[in-house]
């Protein structure tokens, strides 16, 4: 087993993606932009500035891509800008 992989607790492999989608963060907050990092089949890391908490939030991709627009629940923050999130449900 190589050592890059000593220690990985993700269910899904991640994939690297670099891409813009649309954060609607909740109510009372304007939709912004946020960068996509990876995506897995189970969730999503994304980067964004000026947000300092979240909880649950809608994420809109463009319509090009395979990812999953929906709602997505916070599991992990780093930092002010990086978050973990879980996909929960498609958008309606």
């Amino acid at each position: 087993m190589s050592s890059l992989y000593v220690g990985e607790r993700r269910q899904s492999p991640r994939c690297p993606l670099g891409l813009q989608a649309t954060i609607k963060p909740g109510l009372g907050t304007e939709p912004r932009c946020c960068i996509v990092t990876n995506i897995s089949d189970q969730g999503v890391r994304i980067r964004v500035d000026g947000i300092k908490s979240l909880d649950e939030f809608v994420l809109i991709f463009p319509s090009d891509t395979p990812a999953r627009d929906g709602t997505y629940k916070v599991v992990w923050g780093n930092n002010r800008h990086d978050f973990g999130a879980r996909f929960l449900s498609s958008a309606t």
